[in-house]
């Protein structure tokens, strides 16, 4: 199976395809562990990241020695925008998102913004 994460947080892979209960997004198999799955709700619900990452990092250890996934590669670029390109598409984190979510809609909704040292359009 291949999946893209559509937001750099361990949530996204390893509660949202693995978890086995109802109700996840990503649910496509047919791997089930229970303790898994507590770590994963247990790390989804922390405020503290450093906290969460512990429990993501001991779900990610059961998981493989489980074998529920066998990880070729792992997608992730990152893009600098120029100041002056608005509105461009964020995430609820305020990151911009990546070209791999790009929408049929978007060119139409990027625009250029004026900038302090930069040209202005004519």
């Amino acid at each position: 199976m291949r999946w893209y994460s559509d937001y750099p947080d361990s949530n996204n892979n390893l509660y949202q395809v693995w978890y086995s209960g109802s109700g996840a997004a990503g649910h496509r198999h047919d791997f089930a562990n229970a303790q898994f799955d507590k770590l994963v709700t247990d790390a989804k619900s922390l405020p503290n990241n450093d906290d969460r990452i512990k429990l993501y990092e001991q779900a990610e250890v059961v998981g493989l020695n489980e074998g529920y996934a066998t990880y070729v590669y792992y997608l992730y670029t990152s893009r600098v925008y120029k100041p002056w390109v608005g509105n461009l598409p964020k995430n609820s984190r305020g990151e911009f998102v990546q070209d791999e979510n790009i929408w049929t809609g978007m060119p139409e909704a990027i625009q250029i913004i004026e900038a302090e040292g930069r040209p202005k359009l004519s």
